[in-house]
């Protein structure tokens, strides 16, 4: 955009926009940070360093904003109670990273919209009537949780850092056998944020129905939920078949089917009894095989349309040079998960 174009498009208020002075001072400043670019043409272009500092700026924005927002430095310690209620697995529970202590601090922080204040809510209420916990502990306890699985990481970096570090004097690029101290193994940050900006997504949508971003969306949405639920089954995940059909995630017809698969994956509830279920029919081992292949498919079928699913064009697993297209691809993943698992 040229200049005079941004004059027309930068405001300092709601109403007024930018004299021609300040917007001059303004685009010194951003060329000057490496943010933007003037071409040969006398437009003004982001650089990725600008985009990557909008996307900074607008994370920080909103952590200040959100209605839901904790913030805290937080310990990673190893959890004594599965070691107390179980010591001979004690081996296996170290096996994951999560499991891990961390040897510094780590500032965590959760932020989100309205809509997940009743999360928050549950999440309370469970903490103090169920746990008898301490009300006040709950900040650490959401933020605990969610950076748990961020572990793995940041363990392999530091463990990373210390290995490269003693093979650095192996390999005599630094003198002197190695030492190890908090200073040469710690003396780093790092970092890794995730947002998920469903309000700003589903806005665009809303602009422009006929976009075909709302229709990968929801193949993507129910590509995710039918993995969810090939593997998590709890009271409730019955429903959320015939809820996506009610929803129009799902034809009626092609619903059928995949709630058939489920039933046979997971069981049909025959009976129930104040909300409890009292009887429920189960399929053969081979029967259940076939059907979980068949559900697994479907998902696959879900993803490929929304875009989801991600095939390498170059590199060692790349199809780049081999003729192959990214539907020769699914079609020979679809035909060995037909085919199910080899006869030993």
């Amino acid at each position: 955009m040229r200049f005079k174009g941004l004059k027309g498009k930068v405001r300092t208020g709601k109403e007024r926009y930018i004299s021609e002075r300040g917007l001059a001072n303004a685009v010194k400043t951003l060329q000057t940070l490496g943010l933007i670019q003037r071409l040969p043409s006398r437009e003004y272009h982001i650089r990725p360093t600008g985009e990557d500092y909008l996307i900074r700026r607008k994370l920080t924005q909103s952590m200040e904003n959100e209605p839901v927002h904790y913030s805290k430095e937080i310990i990673f310690k190893v959890d004594s109670e599965p070691l107390y209620q179980n010591p001979e697995n004690a081996e296996i529970h170290f096996s994951q990273f999560e499991n891990y202590p961390l040897p510094i601090p780590v500032q965590a922080s959760y932020f989100g919209s309205e809509e997940l204040k009743f999360m928050i809510g549950r999440a309370m209420w469970h903490h103090v009537e169920h746990d008898r916990a301490d009300k006040e502990e709950l900040p650490g306890v959401i933020l605990e949780g969610n950076a748990r699985p961020l572990m793995p990481y940041l363990i392999e970096m530091i463990f990373d850092k210390c290995v490269n570090f003693i093979r650095l004097h192996e390999d005599g690029f630094l003198k002197g056998k190695p030492k190890l101290d908090i200073f040469n193994i710690l003396d780093f940050n790092w970092g890794l944020t995730i947002q998920l900006e469903g309000k700003r997504l589903l806005d665009e949508v809303k602009r422009d129905p006929s976009s075909p971003l709302r229709r990968e969306v929801e193949e993507r949405l129910v590509g995710f939920l039918l993995l969810c639920l090939l593997y998590i089954n709890m009271p409730g995940c019955e429903h959320v078949i015939p809820s996506m059909v009610r929803g129009g995630l799902l034809n009626r017809k092609e619903g059928e089917e995949i709630q058939e698969l489920y039933e046979k994956i997971h069981g049909r509830i025959l009976g129930r009894r104040r909300r409890e279920v009292t009887r429920m029919k189960f399929a053969r081992e081979r029967e259940e095989s076939k059907a979980r292949r068949l559900y697994l498919i479907k998902i696959l079928e879900h993803l490929k349309r929304g875009n989801g699913l991600y095939v390498a064009k170059t590199g060692v697993h790349g199809i780049e040079g081999t003729g192959l297209t990214e539907d020769d691809v699914f079609r020979e993943i679809v035909k060995a998960i037909q085919k199910g698992p080899r006869e030993p």
